[in-house]
Order: structure tokens, then C-alpha cells, then sequence
């Protein structure tokens, strides 16, 4: 075999594992995402309930989750949509524990 196929042989494997491996990654990365999005609903849930109790008005709490909502709503920049091709492999991101 050329030295030329083998080349073009190893570079076609490599992006298969490429591609293959960032699945699983993918995956617990959208579970983290999951218990994330859990973790803030949670959240807002416990400021609500004390904003109510410390006499903040159902208006403003409203006004507030608005607010909210539109910062959720806004579109990630681009370089979370794609990042970068040339990120070392590995399992990263944040981790949560349960809340209990």
C-alpha cells in the first residue's frame, strides 16, 4: 500500500473515531443540560416563592420571570453552536449533584 492510501486510510479512521467517540459526550452532555435546566427551574421556583414572601408584588415577580424568559429565549453566539473542531477529546463539563 502507498504511503499515499495509508495516509488517506488513517485520516478516514480518524474521523470516524472522531465522529463516533463524541457521541457518548454528546449524550451526557445533554443529560448535564437536563439537570441544569431541573437545577434553574428549582431555583426560580424557591426566589419566586420567597420574593412572594418578602412582599414583592405578583407584578414584579412577573415582570422578573419576563425578563427571564427572554434571556433563556436568546440564541447562543456561534462558537457555542460550533465550537471548535481542534478541542481536545475527553469528558468535560459541569456537574451537578441531585437536590434533595
Amino acid at each position: 500500500m502507498s504511503a499515499e492510501r495509508k495516509a488517506s486510510r488513517h485520516a478516514q479512521e480518524f474521523r470516524w473515531h472522531q465522529v463516533n467517540l463524541q457521541l457518548p459526550e454528546t449524550e451526557a452532555a445533554l443529560r448535564d443540560l437536563t439537570t441544569l435546566s431541573e437545577a434553574v427551574d428549582q431555583l426560580l421556583i424557591e426566589a419566586v416563592i420567597r420574593a412572594h414572601d418578602e412582599g414583592m408584588s405578583s407584578a414584579s415577580i412577573a415582570e422578573a420571570l419576563g425578563f427571564t424568559k427572554r434571556v433563556v429565549a436568546e440564541r447562543p453566539s456561534p462558537e457555542i453552536l460550533s465550537p471548535s473542531p481542534a478541542r481536545p477529546s475527553g469528558r468535560r463539563g459541569i456537574h451537578f449533584e441531585p437536590m434533595t
